[in-house]
């Protein structure tokens, strides 16, 4: 896509820059998991509703980037193996 020993470098920033992306989507998903489950199953406080809606926010905005960057991902998978 680009020239030159510059081009490279820019390839795989974008290339760190999608899967870091990734991986901060899952980890959204993954604590938006935990906190509904606590939330909703173990808290024991009249505001939990509010807080398990609000963990599930936060797991559909972790989706949402994991979503955005996993094409990205796969699509260049093979050229870094």
């Amino acid at each position: 896509m680009f020239s030159g020993r510059f081009g490279k470098f820019r390839e795989i920033a974008r290339y760190l820059m999608y899967c870091f992306l990734y991986l901060a989507g899952n980890i959204l998903c993954m604590f938006g998991i935990a906190f509904s489950i606590w939330f909703f199953f173990i808290y024991d406080d009249g505001f939990r509703y509010f807080w398990g809606a609000g963990s599930i926010l936060l797991i559909a905005l972790g989706y949402l980037m994991m979503k955005f960057g996993w094409p990205h991902v796969r699509s260049n998978w093979d050229d870094y193996l």
